[in-house]
């Protein structure tokens, strides 16, 4: 053999040797490697899910607060709706005809075409009739 054959054998041959020496190297390592990738896995895993805890945890306070700021608001208004019907209840106490003319204004405004049942006594509009006894009933007197 010539030089040169013996030259291209031995470069042959080291790079034969180099492949089997890395591929000896990466059947050793490859175990080694898929319990890191594992446990990095696992990690990551782990970290996804606490990252999902805070955000549930953090959903969770800021719907409680929402809830207690919607309570104090519906409080706040329900006190004010109180006040103002006391107010009125207080200003109305005394002054009945008010509430009288305004029944009639409303029965006046939705009138038309439309049959009215005007209720009498105590609770009703008090129109006298005979002998002092509300309209509807003085067809009933017994004389």
């Amino acid at each position: 053999m010539d030089e040169g054959a013996k030259d291209f054998l031995k470069v042959v041959g080291t790079i034969i040797g180099v492949l089997l020496i890395a591929l000896m190297l990466l059947f050793a390592i490859w175990p080694m490697y898929n319990v890191w990738a594992s446990m990095k896995s696992g990690e990551a895993e782990l970290a996804q899910a606490d990252y999902s805890k805070q955000v549930q945890i953090v959903n969770a306070e800021a719907n409680s607060n929402a809830a207690k700021f919607n309570y104090e608001t519906t409080v706040t208004n329900a006190k004010g709706v109180a006040e103002a019907n006391k107010i009125i209840g207080l200003s109305l106490k005394d002054n009945p005809q008010y509430l009288d003319w305004l029944w009639i204004e409303n029965v006046a405004k939705d009138a038309k075409n439309q049959i009215i049942y005007v209720p009498s006594g105590t609770m009703g509009m008090p129109q006298q009739g005979i002998g002092g006894m509300p309209l509807t009933e003085a067809g009933r007197a017994v004389v």
